[in-house]
């Protein structure tokens, strides 16, 4: 999934100059004005600069210095079986420094690619769409490895070169280096504590300033608690924050977009772990959406009333 509301220009060499795409990551480095890129220098028929969207718990700050030498741009140790850079590499294998790995999105988690990657000093996921995507973190925490992605049109082309025994060199530049910025957190105090919020990028970044009423979705009043489709949602969410649990068999966008249509002011989803990753959504419901939208982690349900008073802090 992929959210954001911010349009920009999607530049290769490989596709025109105005396509539009939606950038959707970790708030994305920008050093005066300029994304960060992946610089190809060989072979010729693919050198030039592509964009990046990059996550900020991912090592870019050491990563992200223009004038390095350029790099090998490789797949997983495990050769074309294993493109997608699910396979855990062996104990004894390091990728080296510099190093940049390719991976296609798919298969496993992201967070699980990066970790298998963790020896180069970047990783970079190759979506299945021509615009860039968000990397969610998963909860797992800043990894010593460089972390970001590219469309499938400048990437697949990359891959196929690579696949079939091509070499590929390159770094990872922006201008004057990047500063890595902190993820969008925070807190929503209800009787049982404070529990941590992973903004989503997407929706209103507008708060309710004094104390607003959270109602659960829960089996107790007929709801399925996932909120995947409008007749899931019984409880009265008019003028309320929803919350919803994880999962269902639906994105978490189909979830949001029902409970604003039921009223809902904001929506809480908790998480079915101990983390609090990021939300997303696809791109058309990214400029349908106009409520604020937050993750918790799973204790969260266990621990705080079906209707409780909460006082949020962005």
């Amino acid at each position: 999934g992929k959210c954001d509301d911010r349009l920009i220009k999607f530049k290769s060499p490989q596709v025109a100059s105005n396509d539009e795409g939606i950038m959707n990551d970790d708030k994305s480095v920008k050093i005066g004005g300029e994304e960060m890129v992946l610089k190809v220098t060989s072979p010729s028929n693919l050198a030039g600069n592509y964009d990046l969207t990059t996550s900020a718990w991912g090592k870019v700050k050491v990563q992200c210095q223009a004038g390095k030498e350029p790099a090998k741009i490789v797949i997983s140790s495990s050769g074309i079986d294993d493109v997608d850079l699910c396979i855990k590499p062996k104990a004894e294998h390091s990728y080296g420094t510099g190093t940049i790995v390719l991976a296609r999105r798919g298969k496993c988690a992201m967070p699980d690619k990066v970790t298998n990657g963790k020896t180069s000093s970047f990783v970079i996921i190759v979506n299945t769409t021509p615009e860039r995507m968000d990397i969610p973190s998963g909860g797992i925490g800043p990894m010593d490895v460089g972390v970001g992605s590219i469309g499938w049109d400048v990437g697949e082309s990359l891959l196929s070169v690579l696949m079939a025994g091509g070499e590929i060199a390159g770094t990872v530049e922006c201008d004057g280096g990047a500063e890595l910025i902190e993820e969008d957190k925070g807190t929503l105090r209800v009787g049982s504590g404070d529990h941590s919020v992973h903004w989503a990028r997407f929706g209103s970044t507008e708060y309710p300033a004094a104390p607003v009423k959270v109602r659960k979705i829960t089996k107790a009043r007929g709801n399925s608690e996932f909120g995947c489709t409008l007749d899931d949602i019984q409880v009265k969410v008019a003028g309320a924050v929803a919350v919803v649990k994880r999962g269902g068999g639906c994105g978490f966008g189909d979830k949001v977009v029902n409970l604003e249509k039921a009223g809902a002011i904001g929506v809480i989803i908790v998480d079915t772990g101990g983390g609090d990753q990021r939300v997303m959504c696809s791109e058309e419901q990214a400029g349908e959406i106009g409520i604020f939208v937050g993750m918790v982690s799973s204790d969260y349900w266990a621990s705080t009333r079906e209707e409780e008073w909460a006082v949020i802090r962005p």
